[in-house]
């Protein structure tokens, strides 16, 4: 059985939980927010979610079907494997703030834009409104290490 927790400053604690065999991840694991309360349950095994707290938005999705781009309501949203605790970590895991804003005390907000294809595989990852600063380059690497553990829309 494998359990890990990370904290961010000694503060953000989370934490998942779940068996390894041969360096993949079987069975049944279950995330946890930093408050330790469990918020997805995932089997690795049926390639299904057990239970999940998270609710979902009723935005429309973009789909891309046939070449075709439309907004539709789906009846399953796209889910990251681990919820967004686990999505959130990987993301600022791997975040670099630009050398050059701190230096000059900048901040800003950067809205990545990509799609989930029918196989759970990021693409097509795109900056919706660029800031400079370094702060775009920033922001797309650290979403593009966000692993593929994404189950798509339906």
């Amino acid at each position: 059985e494998y359990d890990w927790v990370g904290t961010k400053n000694g503060r953000c604690k989370i934490r998942c939980s779940g068996n390894y065999s041969k360096g993949q991840k079987i069975g049944s694991w279950k995330f946890y927010d930093k408050k330790g309360e469990l918020v997805q349950e995932y089997n690795y095994d049926s390639k299904k979610i057990i239970s999940s707290t998270e609710t979902t938005s009723d935005e429309e999705s973009v789909v891309i079907m046939n070449g075709d781009t439309i907004k539709i309501k789906l009846d399953s949203p796209v889910t990251f494997i681990g919820a967004n605790v686990m999505k959130n970590h990987y993301f600022f895991q791997n975040l670099n703030y630009p050398r050059s804003a701190i230096e000059k005390g900048l901040n800003g907000k950067v809205i990545v834009t990509f799609y989930i294809d029918e196989n759970g595989i990021a693409t097509g990852h795109f900056i919706k409104d660029k800031i400079g600063n370094g702060f775009d380059e920033a922001a797309i690497d650290a979403v593009k290490q966000i692993p593929n553990d994404w189950i798509p829309g339906t």
